[in-house]
């Protein structure tokens, strides 16, 4: 799932690098987090989180768990092995993707990148980058910082995603319907942001890499995940607290 995931955001930011021109790596970068990646992280985390739960609770493995181990420990270690391995692999992509963009892009397509076709000064173009996304100042650290920070950025979103996919598998009986409610809570929320005139708030902008037409705010970038993330934390206590008494799990 995340070899499929790297392989499209490289096909994808390779193909546009070969006839498009951007004004930095962090454009490149951009088109690697491409429409198709949007719609794949839900899908993804939501499978890493919460795909062994699912399976084990169709196969009625769950009252022979029980008769080893205390299910509340099952299930926090189940959490947090899924949590752990959709955020470090999202966070490894965004990596592999931006030292693509800084590094080899440059290399196969020279004329991919053309800061002054975008602006009449250096400045000039920095500014520019950073109207159209947020985290694009964190260039004025260097690479290295950028790199961190893009990375950082997809792995804690997917680490949230794949939270929603665990509580969504352990309270939603049909495996398919569970996994598939992350992305009809990323769409829903990003349609209504959309007919609020607040696209930049939506999932589908700036989950993955927060870039675009539109103008943000750090501020915008970060309340979507920060909202959802408080509401699956709570969930998830809730579920947790309840998980010795509940019917699913006997």
């Amino acid at each position: 799932m995340l070899l499929a995931v790297l392989i499209l955001g490289l096909y994808t930011g390779l193909r546009d690098s070969s006839h498009s021109l951007v004004s930095g790596p962090e454009g490149v970068y951009a088109s690697f987090a491409g429409s198709g990646i949007r719609l794949l992280l839900p899908l993804a985390a939501a499978y890493l989180g919460g795909g062994r739960l699912a399976r084990e609770l169709r196969a009625g493995w769950i009252p022979f768990v029980r008769a080893r181990i205390d299910i509340r420990r099952y299930l926090v270690t189940l959490l947090g092995r899924g949590v752990a391995v959709s955020g470090v692999g999202f966070a490894l992509i965004g990596l592999i993707w931006w030292i693509t963009a800084a590094t080899i892009v440059p290399t196969l397509f020279p004329r991919a990148i053309v800061p002054e076709e975008f602006g009449p000064s250096a400045e000039a173009v920095q500014t520019a980058a950073e109207l159209g996304g947020p985290l694009v100042v964190l260039l004025r650290g260097g690479g290295v910082i950028f790199g961190a920070g893009v990375a950082l950025w997809l792995g804690l979103h997917a680490a949230v995603f794949a939270a929603l996919g665990f509580v969504a598998a352990l309270l939603i009986r049909s495996r398919v319907l569970a996994l598939l409610f992350p992305l009809a809570v990323y769409m829903i929320q990003s349609v209504i942001a959309q007919v609020g005139s607040r696209p930049e708030l939506s999932f589908i902008i700036g989950a993955v890499y927060p870039g675009g037409l539109q103008r943000f705010t750090l501020g915008d970038a970060l309340a979507p995940g920060l909202i959802l993330a408080v509401l699956v934390a709570l969930a998830l206590v809730i579920v947790l607290a309840r998980s010795r008494s509940q019917p699913r799990l006997a």
